[in-house]
């Protein structure tokens, strides 16, 4: 997060209105303002535990629009957020008496089957993307959850489904569209900065805002995936470890130790109760399929067994999210919350600290990053 200044909300917008008036008749998107009916919505964060109040939200359209709205934070001495699919758990997707750069509606996706490449807007989805691409039997490696955006998934690795098979998110990414700190936009590659193209991939973060991500695609024939619950155990746990080690590489699995959430696929009598929770993701045929998953399935008699054949979008993706929300929700499982405390910091198992005088990220320290080092820098999308 690039922090340079923390002053009072209402100060600093009453004394910048004349200003972002203007910027706001300048963007190809728009300006959401506090007092606006769509500000409170537009803030909002999935994780419950953030509830900064932005000075404005930068509705962007196009990588002009963002650099514009740099160059505006850089010329006001204003702290930014860079927002994608806004799941950053140490709260990077929002800033509190800063700007937020909104890139939700960078929704351009341009699928090329021949070139096997993808051109996406760093506002989609995981989700978004992997459907679209279920049409051509193709794939790209992002995470777990279809609701996570493939900006801040991207540049901070991307381990998911595909992982054993296909590496990580990063491994795919051929080229990138992306507003530096000065306001350029440039078109990095191997061969295009080709410095700056290496930082985004692992180099630690805030080197700019991607707006575009250009992937290799990969082809999916045939998929295997889903969830596979079975009883928390040490001996089952174990086996289910050692049965991932010896797995073919075409077999991803993720592994959850967890109570067991009110999923209808779940027995109400276990709802609650701690339980190994797998999401099981197969590259290849349900022939083949059978005999990779077959090590798992006799660890136990499975709670749930929902790993069938067919495109992997509707298989671990939506057939997850259709119940997640609810579930989790239910269980408190994300945005815990002490009302003496305050929010939990994501990064340990205690309260979060506060910002020092100069906002600095309470995270940081953990990370490896030296006080201060970041304040020159832009964050890459969340």
């Amino acid at each position: 997060m690039n922090v340079l200044m923390r002053v009072g909300a209402a100060e600093t917008s009453r004394a910048l209105a004349p200003a972002i008036e203007v910027l706001g008749s300048r963007l190809a998107g728009q300006l959401v303002l506090p007092g606006d009916e769509d500000y409170e919505i537009a803030r909002a964060l999935p994780h419950l535990n953030w509830d900064h109040k932005p000075i404005f939200i930068a509705l962007v359209r196009d990588a002009a629009d963002v650099a514009d709205v740099v160059d505006f934070a850089r010329r006001n001495g204003l702290e930014i957020a860079v927002r994608s699919g806004g799941h950053s758990v140490c709260g990077h997707s929002s800033a509190d008496r800063g700007i937020v750069i909104d890139l939700r509606e960078l929704k351009g996706l341009d699928i090329d089957t021949e070139a096997r490449t993808v051109w996406a807007g760093s506002g989609l989805t995981a989700g978004e993307v992997s459907r679209a691409l279920d049409e051509h039997q193709m794939v790209v490696g992002f995470g777990d959850t279809a609701s996570v955006g493939i900006g801040g998934l991207t540049l901070g690795g991307g381990m998911g489904y595909m992982s054993r098979r296909l590496g990580l998110t990063i491994d795919a990414l051929l080229a990138a569209e992306i507003v530096t700190a000065s306001g350029d936009i440039l078109f990095v590659d191997e061969t295009h900065e080709p410095d700056l193209f290496w930082a985004i991939r692992g180099g630690g973060g805030n080197f700019g805002i991607v707006t575009r991500f250009m992937y290799r695609l990969h082809p999916l024939p045939d998929f295997v995936g889903g969830p596979l619950v079975l009883p928390a155990t040490a001996e089952i746990l174990a086996g289910f470890v050692n049965a991932a080690k010896a797995a073919p590489d075409e077999l991803t699995a993720i592994l959850m130790v967890m109570p067991a959430p009110p999923m209808p696929f779940l027995p109400e009598a276990i709802h609650g109760q701690t339980v190994l929770f797998a999401m099981m993701a197969y590259a290849g045929s349900p022939e083949t399929a059978a005999h990779a998953l077959a090590p798992f399935r006799s660890l136990a008699m499975p709670l749930a067994d929902l790993v069938r054949p067919g495109p992997l979008f509707e298989h671990v993706y939506a057939r997850t999210a259709r119940h997640a929300s609810r579930s989790f929700s239910a269980l408190h499982l994300h945005g815990q919350h002490d009302a003496r405390t305050g929010p939990r910091d994501p990064c340990s198992s205690g309260p979060l600290p506060r910002p020092n005088a100069h906002g600095s990220d309470p995270c940081a320290r953990r990370r490896g990053v030296r006080p201060g080092q970041h304040r020159d820098r832009l964050c890459s999308s969340s």
